[in-house]
C-alpha cells in the first residue's frame, strides 16, 4: 500500500540482470532468456518510493530447485 514507483531485478551468480519489471502484479518465472534455467542462487533487489517520495531498497537471495 502506498507504493508510487516499484522495481525488481534479478541477477544471476556473476552478477548480469537476467529479469527486471517495474510492474508490481509480474513476477520472475525462472526464465533465462526465454529457457529454464538450471539449478543456482539468485540475487533480487527491489526499490520502493512511496506516495511521499521515500525510497525503500531492499535485497535478498533465492534458491532454483526444479
Amino acid at each position: 500500500r502506498g507504493v508510487a514507483k516499484y522495481s525488481l531485478w534479478v541477477y544471476n551468480r556473476w552478477g548480469s540482470i537476467i529479469f527486471k519489471t517495474d510492474d508490481f502484479e509480474k513476477g520472475w518465472d525462472g526464465l533465462v532468456s526465454g529457457s529454464s534455467s538450471s539449478d543456482d542462487v539468485f540475487t533480487w533487489r527491489i526499490t520502493t518510493v512511496d506516495v511521499l517520495g521515500k525510497s525503500k531498497e531492499f535485497t535478498g537471495y533465492v534458491t532454483l530447485s526444479r
